[in-house]
């Protein structure tokens, strides 16, 4: 199995954008930088736009990509 210990840039679809902008937050203390109709966009202390949530009808992850491992 991989271990992941860190995300470069993830983006979740969520129906309920702003219980999942609130949990990203408030819980895994992520900082919101924007909010769009239908976009947050969220960073951790090192990373811009780490999360990024759309608006959708089902929760699923969209895509994610891991950092290079130099």
């Amino acid at each position: 199995m991989i271990r992941v210990h860190k995300i470069a840039h993830a983006t979740y679809e969520t129906p309920d954008l702003d219980q999942q902008a609130e949990y990203y937050t408030d819980i895994m203390g992520l900082t919101l930088v924007a909010k769009e109709k239908d976009t947050v966009y969220l960073a951790s202390t090192v990373d811009h736009h780490s999360i990024v949530l759309r608006r959708g009808r089902n929760a699923k992850l969209r895509r994610a990509r891991l950092p290079d491992s130099r």
